[in-house]
């Protein structure tokens, strides 16, 4: 199944945060992000109608609940415990610190 990933600025002040969604996206190397005027954009869908929108091939949808779970469901094959809906009685905030992974890492 092919999923075409648009997001349209459908009024003219949702142009400037497209913009920068746009410009975030090139930043964090997403090669083959573009930027569709309204013509272009009724070319891919001829159903949708907007300012300005980004084309985004390569990206997809994801289900973060159900990711969640996954994880969850691993950790507890590896013999971990999971609790949801658990009062946590004691946190503390640590202080906020930059750790940056060596690429032999492997998590």
């Amino acid at each position: 199944m092919y999923c075409v990933q648009l997001i349209v600025a459908v009024e003219n002040e949702e142009v400037p945060r497209l913009q920068s969604l746009y410009d975030r996206g090139r930043e964090n190397g997403v090669a083959d992000l573009r930027l569709l005027d309204s013509t272009q954009l009724r070319d891919i869908e001829p159903h949708c109608r907007g300012k300005v929108a980004i084309h985004s091939p390569s990206t997809g949808i994801v289900d973060w609940g159900r990711v969640t779970r996954a994880y969850g469901e691993d950790f507890k094959e590896m013999g971990g415990h999971v609790y949801t809906n658990f009062k946590c009685p004691y946190h503390q905030k640590l202080p906020q610190t930059t750790h940056k992974l060596k690429e032999s890492q492997n998590f």
